[in-house]
């Protein structure tokens, strides 16, 4: 299944504190190992391992239920705010 991309607006991207009370800036580190799935549940092989961090980024205010977030790799991803019960929040990034 194709991935479907969508042009947000940098001005849109402000949203530095969300709904879900996560905010741009902070740190977040994964309680377990998570393993990501394709739409139908099937796994699809790719994990991240428990204690990898990632940052909160600032959001799309037109859209403040999903949490952007970049992993320590470089890696951006944007989730649910739902997700955020496998993560634990550890602080600002200094």
């Amino acid at each position: 299944m194709k991935k479907k991309w969508k042009f947000v607006s940098p001005e849109l991207m402000s949203l530095e504190k969300y709904p879900c009370g996560v905010a741009a800036g902070e740190i977040i580190s994964l309680r377990e190992d998570l393993h990501y799935k394709d739409q139908n549940g099937n796994e699809i092989g790719k994990i991240r391992t428990a204690g990898e961090e990632a940052m909160i980024l600032t959001g799309n205010q037109n859209e403040p239920e999903v949490v952007w977030i970049r992993w320590r790799d470089g890696e951006k991803e944007t989730w649910d705010s739902s997700i955020l019960d496998s993560f634990i929040i550890k602080g600002k990034n200094t």
